[in-house]
């Protein structure tokens, strides 16, 4: 998810924050981004994954 943040300028130019949460474990956290690239969001969403302590083996994108 992302969310836009109006007031830029002041938050060292990041206008949006990419929120990631985990249903199963109601996991939840957010990265701020000065852009919405899907390079951006892709190295937000590695750098959450990477943080995870243990890290997932298997990471299921299966929505029913």
């Amino acid at each position: 998810m992302l969310i836009k943040i109006s007031k830029a300028t002041e938050n060292e130019n990041v206008e949006f924050l990419f929120c990631v949460i985990d249903c199963y474990t109601k996991y939840a956290t957010c990265m701020p981004l000065k852009g919405r690239t899907s390079k951006q969001a892709a190295e937000a969403m590695k750098k959450i994954l990477l943080a995870l302590n243990p890290v997932p083996k298997v990471q299921n994108t299966f929505v029913l």
